[in-house]
């Protein structure tokens, strides 16, 4: 046993967790699960609704109500 008692105990607990399966299609089936919600909630709201990447500021969605108002899927906004 080690000296250090904390170095043990994370040992137990990467090895206990090197032992759980990586459930990795579980995961994917939720993000994706995730990802239908939010086009959902999105594609059915009353409102103009545009999704920009907050870094590089470029249109990620936009839906068909916030289409008219921009000018189309990929047209600038019109006098905003």
């Amino acid at each position: 046993m080690n000296q250090n008692p904390s170095i043990d105990v994370w040992k137990e607990k990467v090895a206990a967790l090197e032992k759980k399966p990586r459930n990795t299609e579980k995961k994917l089936a939720a993000v994706k699960e995730s990802e239908q919600l939010y086009r959902s909630a999105v594609d059915n709201a009353p409102d103009a609704i545009s999704v920009l990447d907050v870094e590089t500021m470029q249109r990620i969605h936009l839906k068909k109500a916030a289409q008219k108002i921009v000018g189309g899927p990929g047209g600038e906004a019109k006098g905003i």
